[in-house]
């Protein structure tokens, strides 16, 4: 399964919840409103509370109700010693504030002093973050359980206490003025704000909802606003928002319901609460976790699971027990985590996390992958457990495993079923996410962890060969290739190999032929082919596929080997290549650098280099050590040595497939006549163990595979030169004809991989480069033209719906998730 750099932001972040910049947080904030656009909801108190909150007092107890504060929260045993009903509003003679820290003391000291829970504590946590996150935020205040509040450590002079995000309950947000710092905008149609100090609340918002939702096991969850003299209480689940429209809390009548809300959220249930009820926290003293422990103990170097392992159990983070369903064979099966290793951004959506996890019942059998996730709901859908099973069924290889998989009962959201109602006659633009989770064997290292190009390469023919078998044998298409989906995994021979994971998009192909694609169902930006940017509900062909693959290759490479490009200049071109879009209206496409890219087939990198005598397109180097100039060197002087530059085997193979892909785009429709030259290198050699690894991986991938296409026995594949052509000169349309049908099945591809892999041109490992990537992104220079916002390329999934007018860079993209 996908196993990205842990807590990497997977369109386009990596580790971006980490960040702890200004900018940084403002661009995170940003594409969080992206993905919340059109999907809030602004409705009157009465009816939000008959919609979504329980009445505690006549809403029987949940099955979790079993007293034990560890799993989830209080219980919710009937108890004559709770406080009753509040008869008044604590709000009505609260001291005014005149700043707003004035409003942490005073919100707390009302709501404590109004006797409403005896299981709860009301806190001020605005100024210290969580010392498990190191973005530093605090939320202002927050309902907390009594066993969680001595985790917040002591209170400072003024009665504040540090932020945790594992423990609150209800987060509680105050700000000074009811307009400016509204969130919310109920005169408009979508209740989204246009002012930009609106729009930062509201991502400050859904930056606080983010967190919650990372460091807890959580369905929903509810939030207060304190707008100076108005309030509003916020539900957010992983399809959209509901807000209550503001009221004046200090009026007796709405003070009374406010504080009616927290009396009676205290005595709900944990899962009326929005907790998930099939996870249960482990006592950080307790054998659960100690057993976790004793797993790490004493690591072998070579048991890297192990290690990745070890990388998550921070004691600063809850670890947990989860469920996870088995529904080819009954009833569920039962795992030990910590940290996420990965977890992707955002609020709405998928919000999918990885963990490795180990067998509750036996931890000493070998560590597996657990990915939980908010799966889309729909009839066209299927579970990726389902497909992982059914490619194991037809011998798919280099696929993950599945161990078990299921949807968690009762967890699916509700903001969608309840949307129609208010907006009546519309379609709804949100989605039925389904809680779910899969097991699989196989644990995986992200590709950009390769050690090699001929390792990296060999991977990527592995993933093409595992797309092959499933598109044939299986009738699958996967429909999300990126880089995150890509992963190295060690065979039982020992030797590294690739594995394409996360099929939660793919389609059988009887099933996409019959419906257009959904604009936010598919793809990662950086990645999806220029075809697909420029029509979102273009169906997803071989072509598109390949072409994907083809991007994840320019991607990794372009970051860790050694090529023309010049270092200073690689984050540009990755914002150019991958992140880049252009508008038209509101609608959004492929960048022009991709673009260009499969239209003239090469990579130009002029405008970054500036030497406009010198290279105009991409190539990669290959590395060697110094030797001895040669004696037709006029300027050199005895002795002096120079870098002997030898053509890399990539050239080759990204020649070729770019030729097929230009002239599949000029075909096509786009009347680009200029067409790659090959350019033929000498290469000097080196020993052969590397292509005897290609040969033997080949053989256990192939074992028993004879009639497949993505098994095709190993063709030296001849590249026909390819030449300029200028002026008025004829199209030949034949030779595009014939280069474009390449890309109509994955063998012309398996065959070009794999007659490179066998030659012994490759560079000797490793050969790799340190990463190029800024860990902040490329920031381009302030002026009146250019926003001012950082960009990092990655590999997030991105969806691709109409885009809100308050984002002018809509794909400020992830990593993946």
């Amino acid at each position: 399964m996908s196993n990205a750099p842990s807590l990497a932001d997977s369109p386009n972040r990596a580790l971006r919840s980490q960040f702890i910049t200004t900018g940084q947080r403002q661009e995170r904030r940003q594409e969080l409103r992206f993905g919340m656009h059109k999907k809030i909801t602004c409705i009157p108190f009465d009816d939000f509370i008959a919609r979504f909150v329980p009445d505690a007092l006549t809403s029987r107890c949940s099955p979790d109700s079993d007293g034990d504060h560890s799993k989830h929260g209080p219980s919710t045993e009937r108890d004559p010693g709770r406080p009753e009903a509040p008869s008044s509003n604590p709000f009505q003679d609260m001291p005014q504030a005149s700043v707003e820290k004035d409003m942490y003391r005073n919100i707390t000291e009302a709501l404590s002093g109004a006797g409403l829970t005896t299981e709860f504590e009301f806190v001020s946590t605005p100024y210290k973050g969580d010392s498990s996150e190191r973005s530093g935020q605090a939320v202002d205040c927050g309902m907390y359980p009594k066993e969680g509040v001595d985790y917040l450590g002591p209170a400072d002079d003024e009665g504040h206490r540090r932020m945790n995000w594992t423990w609150i309950d209800i987060a509680i947000e105050c700000k000074m003025n009811s307009t400016d710092d509204d969130p919310f905008d109920e005169a408009r149609d979508m209740h989204e704000p246009v002012a930009v100090g609106r729009r930062e609340v509201l991502g400050q918002v859904l930056d606080y909802a983010r967190l919650i939702f990372l460091y807890q096991q959580r369905t929903f969850q509810f939030m207060v606003l304190f707008l100076g003299d108005m309030a509003r209480i916020i539900r957010i689940d992983h399809s959209g928002i509901f807000v209550t429209k503001k009221f004046k809390y200090r009026d007796e009548a709405a003070g009374l319901k406010l504080a009616h809300f927290f009396w009676n959220h205290a005595l709900l249930s944990a899962s009326d609460r929005g907790h998930d009820t099939t996870a249960t926290r482990l006592d950080p003293r307790g054998p659960d976790a100690e057993r976790m422990r004793d797993q790490v103990k004493n690591l072998d170097p070579n048991d890297y699971v192990r290690e990745m392992l070890a990388g998550t159990l921070n004691e600063k983070w809850p670890w947990w027990k989860l469920e996870v369903p088995d529904d080819e064979r009954g009833g569920s099966c039962a795992f030990l985590v910590g940290k996420p290793h990965f977890a992707a951004p955002g609020v709405a959506g998928r919000s999918t996390r990885g963990y490795i996890a180990l067998d509750a019942d036996n931890p000493d059998r070998p560590p597996v992958f657990l990915k939980d996730a908010w799966r889309v709901v729909s009839d066209d859908i299927e579970k990726e457990g389902s497909i992982l099973k059914s490619l194991h069924e037809h011998k798919v290889r280099c696929t993950p495993t599945p161990v078990c998989h299921g949807d968690l009962a009762g967890q699916e959201t509700r903001t969608q079923a309840v949307w129609p109602e208010y907006h009546p006659g519309k379609e709804c633009p949100l989605k039925t996410h389904q809680h779910y989770r899969l097991v699989v064997k196989e644990v995986g290292r992200p590709l950009e962890q390769f050690q090699s190009s001929f390792q990296l390469v060999s991977a990527l023919w592995c993933c093409v060969n595992a797309h092959a078998q499933a598109y044939s044998r299986a009738n699958i298409i996967h429909r999300d290739i990126s880089t995150g989906n890509m992963l190295l995994y060690r065979n039982s021979r020992g030797t590294w190999q690739g594995m394409l994971t996360d099929w939660e998009l793919s389609k059988r192909r009887d099933q996409q032929d019959k419906k257009e694609r959904q604009p936010d169902r598919t793809g990662t930006w950086q990645f999806l082919s220029a075809n697909a940017l420029n029509d979102h509900k273009k169906s997803i062909l071989i072509e598109d596929e390949l072409e994907s693959f083809f991007h994840v290759l320019i991607h990794i490479s372009v970051r860790f080997l050694p090529h023309n490009l010049g270092d200073a200049h690689v984050p540009q071109f990755l914002h150019d290549y991958f992140d880049d879009y252009s508008a038209s209206g509101t609608d959004h496409h492929c960048g022009m650098a991709k673009l260009a890219a499969m239209q003239v087939g090469f990579i130009n990198i002029l405008q970054y280099t500036g030497k406009h005598e010198g290279p105009d397109r991409l190539k990669f180097l290959y590395p060697t050590p110094t030797a001895p100039a040669p004696p037709s060197t006029a300027s050199s002087s005895a002795g002096e040595t120079h870098k002997i530059v030898i053509g890399h085997p990539l050239n080759d193979i990204i020649v070729t497939w770019l030729s097929w892909l230009s002239a599949y785009y000029t075909l096509g429709g786009a009347q680009r006549e200029a067409l790659a030259g090959e350019t033929k290198d000498i290469h000097s050699t080196i020993s052969r163990n590397l292509t005897l690894e290609f040969q033997l991986m080949k053989a256990d991938i192939d074992a028993g595979d004879e009639d497949d296409e993505g098994t095709s026995p190993v063709v030296p594949v001849e590249v026909t030169p390819i030449h300029v052509v200028t002026g008025a000169a004829k199209v030949d349309h034949a030779a595009l004809t014939e280069r474009a049908s390449k890309l109509a099945s994955h063998t012309a591809l398996l065959e070009l991989l794999e007659a490179a892999l066998t030659k012994d041109t490759w560079p000797p490992p490793p050969d790799r480069v340190a990463e190029r990537k800024p860990a902040k992104g490329w920031v381009p220079k302030t002026n009146d033209q250019v926003p001012k916002a950082s960009f990092i390329s990655g590999s997030r999934k991105r969806t691709l719906e109409s885009v809100p007018e308050d984002l002018p860079s809509p794909f400020i993209k992830r990593s993946k998730a």
